[in-house]
């Protein structure tokens, strides 16, 4: 299954109420805490908001094709920033994959230096 399907079936469940909205993953190996919030317009998972690093992780984002262009998913990360500036966070880094660069670059996201499977960051 790749991410994309990964992504639907999450936001398909949350819509169905199997799974909770928003829902709290914990990787206790590690300490990542992950957020999965879904709306009727899409997905939105990301790394809980750490102020320690100075930065906000955003883990994936999905937008149902159907509703694609329609600017949920600029709608997604304006609530994004608005939560990492609540917390004193300044900055988003993502890893864009299938074809979401664009996307990203649109967002304000820039490639970052020297850094392997197109990290881009946003700051604000």
């Amino acid at each position: 299954m790749g991410i994309e399907e990964e992504m639907e079936m999450i936001w398909n469940s949350q819509m169905l109420k199997k799974i909770p909205n928003p829902y709290y993953m914990v990787f206790s190996d590690d300490g990542i805490n992950i957020i999965v919030s879904s709306t009727k317009y899409g997905l939105l998972a990301f790394s809980e908001l750490k102020k320690e690093n100075g930065n906000n992780y955003l883990r994936m984002i999905f937008i149902p094709e159907l509703v694609r262009g329609l600017g949920f998913g600029k709608k997604a990360i304006e609530q994004l920033k608005k939560s990492c500036i609540r917390k004193g966070i300044h900055a988003i880094e993502t890893e864009s994959e299938n074809g979401s660069q664009g996307f990203f670059e649109k967002m304000g996201f820039v490639l970052m230096e020297n850094e392997p499977d197109n990290r881009m960051i946003l700051k604000f």
